[in-house]
């Protein structure tokens, strides 16, 4: 991949096959892979549900073992504040979960 994104960066790559990874979601962002845009796109969904919990209670403090959308909220929510106090989130992805109201 790091070919390509070379390629395309200096417009070398056909548009064919720029289009075609396009399609299978490449990030042309050097150093970036397919598998960093479905994290990005996962951790989304899971902030999305966040979101949905938080706007249907009032609050973004799931009990223990809390399922929403088949899956336990309050489990990736421990993972967030983790990664938080490792330095591993983003600002952005710190500015989202404190909207929300997350306790850190």
């Amino acid at each position: 991949m790091a070919r390509q994104r070379t390629a395309h960066q200096r417009g070398t790559l056909p548009p064919e096959r720029a289009a075609a990874l396009d399609e299978l979601g490449s990030d042309w962002t050097p150093g970036r892979g397919v598998a960093d845009v479905r994290i990005d796109q996962a951790w989304q969904t899971r902030l999305d549900d966040a979101r949905q919990y938080q706007a249907g209670h009032g609050h973004l403090r799931p009990p223990a073992r809390t399922i929403f959308n088949g899956k336990r909220l309050d489990a990736w929510l421990s993972v967030q504040r983790a990664r938080n106090r490792e330095g591993f989130l983003t600002p952005q992805q710190i500015a989202a979960l404190d909207e929300l109201g997350i306790h850190w």
